[in-house]
């Protein structure tokens, strides 16, 4: 409205200028203009009024223009300092964000106050998030938790203000509560990484495994994870339910989930033993066979040997010596194998041939990490070997000597005594009931577990157990959200 007057004032001044002009010039055919005052006639020309006429338009535009000028002045002098105050209250803002990356408690809480101040009529997203962290250095998680709450109430900080209160609940242990804002967190943005990576924790921690793959199947679709961590979850909740279902006698089932375990992630050790499984219940013997070896040729697993084993059909000792064999071709040279073909041939009675192949099932254990001393198992192995090899060549010679002393004597009657057969039966029980070299671990806890499981026992990390030497066990892990993605981490 001040504008449209100003409008008009100035459309007037113009027309008055116009019109002065127009009468200016036309002055001299014009007539003056006649007044009578008092009885005395006064002649005033055209030109002068129309001079007056146009100062006195000037003054009334000029007193209008000075008068709203005027008016507008507490108004222009407010919004200067609403700006300045909103500079003003950025800048500390910045400041506040830069002392909660540098850690500094006392003065991240100082700026937050006085942007608080600042900003208090032009409340910003940040103000609240500078707020919590603020005191959140300090300390005070209460006060923390109350703007994040109150972020939570407003659409364009809500999913700030979740991700606040998740942090929160992680960092006191209550996963329940976590899992909780994380859906509501994903309500608001489905595709956003951190929570489609932090919910498949929570899920398959709370044992909730068809959700965990649901949500790993969407991270996979869109592409919102590392392809290969993804494929690998998957292949590892397959591969349980893979377990489950051979368990429970469905072989079908357990065949379809394992081989999709392995098309995911082909050298996942987990999945291919419950495929040999599955395999040979099913009646696939050969399919079997030809698969254990297969993977044998890429990680050997001294599961897979009973397996073989029953795959072969070998019920003897000579038998299952000669399946071991059959296996160790495809990885000929592998510390395992080695061991594996010693320990057949202690039980087969052949004790020269393992004493052989443990001692080099110990020289390539000792190649393969020469800063670790060899494992327990392959150095029992071997020295029973050695001791039983000794023996039984202490007793062919004996046998020998007996034989010819019988031989060489007059009488029928000697009275040497022929040797006792050296029996190792029980030795060998006992060597092959030692732990192997290696051991299911949790790389989160490095809990060491008697077999595979999706789910860690003592951490309860789905995905971190793997086949490997032993380490020294830690105490428990938490989720822990960082940047764009949820970590597990132990404390020892």
């Amino acid at each position: 409205m001040i504008r449209r007057l100003l409008f008009w004032l100035l459309l007037a001044l113009i027309s008055a200028a116009v019109l002065g002009t127009a009468v200016w010039l036309s002055s001299d055919s014009l007539p003056p203009l006649e007044i009578t005052v008092n009885g005395t006639v006064r002649a005033i020309p055209l030109t002068s009024l129309f001079l007056a006429l146009l100062v006195l338009l000037g003054l009334t535009a000029a007193l209008a223009i000075g008068l709203f000028l005027l008016g507008s002045l507490p108004a222009r002098v407010e919004r200067w300092l609403a700006r300045r105050r909103r500079e003003q209250g950025m800048d500390t803002l910045a400041r506040g964000m830069l002392a909660v990356a540098a850690g500094d408690a006392s003065q991240a809480l100082t700026l937050s106050r006085k942007a608080d101040s600042l900003l208090s009529s032009d409340p910003q997203p940040l103000t609240l998030l500078l707020a919590a962290q603020a005191r959140q250095l300090n300390g005070d998680e209460a006060a923390a938790g109350e703007y994040f709450k109150q972020m939570t109430q407003t659409p364009s900080t809500a999913f700030l203000g979740y991700r606040g209160q998740i942090v929160q609940a992680l960092n006191t242990g209550d996963e329940t509560e976590a899992r909780r804002l994380a859906q509501k967190a994903r309500s608001l943005q489905p595709h956003a990484p951190w929570v489609l990576d932090l919910l498949y924790h929570l899920e398959a921690r709370a044992g909730q495994l068809d959700s965990a793959k649901t949500l790993t199947q969407e991270a996979l679709r869109h592409q919102l994870l590392p392809r290969a961590e993804t494929t690998l979850r998957l292949a590892t909740l397959n591969t349980l339910a893979a377990r489950d279902a051979l368990a429970s006698g469905r072989t079908e089932a357990a065949l379809g989930l394992s081989g999709e375990a392995i098309k995911q992630a082909p050298r996942f050790l987990p999945a291919a033993l419950i495929r040999a499984q599955s395999l040979i219940a099913s009646d696939m013997q050969t399919r079997a066979w030809r698969f254990i070896r297969a993977f044998w040729a890429v990680t050997p697993h001294p599961d897979f040997i009973p397996l073989a084993q029953q795959a072969r059909n070998a019920s003897t000792p000579e038998q299952q010596r000669k399946a071991v064999s059959l296996l160790a071709q495809s990885n000929p040279d592998h510390g395992l194998s080695l061991r594996s073909q010693a320990e057949a041939a202690l039980v087969a009675g052949d004790y020269k041939q393992a004493h052989d192949l443990s001692k080099r099932a110990l020289a390539e254990t000792e190649a393969a990490s020469q800063d670790v001393k060899p494992a327990a198992r392959t150095l029992a192995v071997h020295a029973l070997a050695a001791r039983a090899a000794s023996a039984t060549a202490a007793y062919q010679k004996a046998i020998e000597a007996y034989s010819e002393a019988q031989a060489a004597a007059a009488e029928p009657s000697s009275p040497q005594e022929k040797p006792e057969a050296p029996d190792f039966a029980e030795a060998i029980a006992q060597t092959l009931a030692l732990p192997q070299d290696e051991a299911w671990i949790c790389a989160s806890c490095t809990a060491e577990q008697p077999r595979w499981e999706a789910q860690c026992p003592n951490c309860r990390t789905v995905g971190s157990i793997d086949w490997r030497a032993p380490l020294r066990p830690s105490v428990q892990s938490l989720v822990e959200l960082s940047g764009n993605r949820a970590r597990i981490t132990h404390n020892p």
